[in-house]
This record gives structure tokens, C-alpha cells and sequence, in this order.
């Protein structure tokens, strides 16, 4: 999910357990003003896509390093991940204490149908 300063989401996709947030994260549209800024945790770290999304959207990636990795952030972008990255996890905390504990659905069409309805009302 993509969310902007204010916590309001702008897109999110629904991916089965077993893909990587990174390769979720390369489906998004990055329909954004150029010359933002997406702070990330570190499951984002791909230095390939990052040069990518840069040259492409002139979007920047500033994802949170591993100690050991190869390109550090730099001071100021570690200040700001860590004021923005915990905005992502009380949004969706939000959005999950707006549902209830199940969610009825027959097909896999209308759970995603009222899960977006959720993300919409939220």
C-alpha cells in the first residue's frame, strides 16, 4: 500500500502470501507528482529498481538499510523513514479495526470487493 504524508492510502494491490513485498511493490502504477519521495522498510531494498523507478518516474526510493548494504541513506532520509515508516502500520491497523473479525465471502472477487470497500471507507 501506498500511502501519502497524511496517511490517506493512493494504491495498494492484494498479493498471495508467498510474493515478495518488492515484487508486489514493482506492480504499482507510481502514478505520483514527480520528484517524490517513497520511504520504505527494508524488504524494499533492490538497487536495480531503485535506479529504475528514478530514471522512469523520477520517483525516489529510500527504502531503510542493513548495516552491512551497500548504498547508505543519508542522514536526513533516515530521520524522515523514521518519522514516516510507522504511518504505514497505524493505517493499516486503522483499516483492519474497521473490520470485523470475518469477512464472508463466496468468491475471491467479493472478499477483495469488501476489503477495497474498507480501504474506501477508511
Amino acid at each position: 500500500m501506498l500511502i501519502d504524508l497524511e496517511g490517506v492510502p493512493i494504491e495498494f494491490h492484494f498479493t498471495p502470501g508467498s510474493v515478495s513485498d518488492i515484487q508486489a511493490f514493482k506492480d504499482f502504477s507510481f502514478d505520483l507528482k514527480k520528484h517524490s519521495q517513497i520511504y520504505a522498510d527494508k524488504a524494499y531494498n533492490d538497487y536495480n529498481f531503485e535506479d529504475f523507478i528514478l530514471e522512469e518516474n523520477n520517483i525516489k526510493l529510500i527504502p531503510s538499510r542493513k548495516k552491512n548494504s551497500k548504498r547508505k541513506n543519508e542522514g536526513i532520509d533516515d530521520f524522515k523513514l523514521y518519522l514516516y515508516r510507522n504511518r504505514i502500520e497505524s493505517v493499516f491497523s486503522s483499516i483492519t479495526s474497521l473490520m470485523p473479525r470475518f469477512i464472508r465471502a463466496k468468491t475471491a472477487k467479493g472478499f477483495y470487493l469488501k476489503v477495497y470497500f474498507f480501504v474506501l471507507g477508511y
